[in-house]
């Protein structure tokens, strides 16, 4: 991580398992109310965008192995949703 005071604040906005995809591009897991969200594009105002799974398990293996560049297809490895 290269930027340690925006990984404090996306950690105080409660954002989890915060990964730098690619350079200046940050990706972090944050819980909804009925799913589990991979939010990108993190910075101090929010995200950009974001892919909704229906576990916390599957949104966390997509993060961990995503290269920023493919996107999930509904009903794949546990997307429920694509916002």
């Amino acid at each position: 991580m290269s930027n340690p005071a925006l990984l404090n604040q996306l950690e105080m906005l409660e954002y989890c398992e915060i990964r730098e995809v690619k350079p200046d591009y940050y990706c972090g897991l944050y819980r909804f109310l009925y799913t589990v969200g991979v939010c990108c594009g993190l910075d101090e105002t929010g995200y950009l965008n974001r892919f909704c799974f229906d576990t916390w398990q599957n949104a966390e293996l997509f993060l961990k192995e995503w290269d920023g560049k493919t996107l999930p297809v509904v009903g794949e490895d546990g997307c429920t949703a694509i916002k």
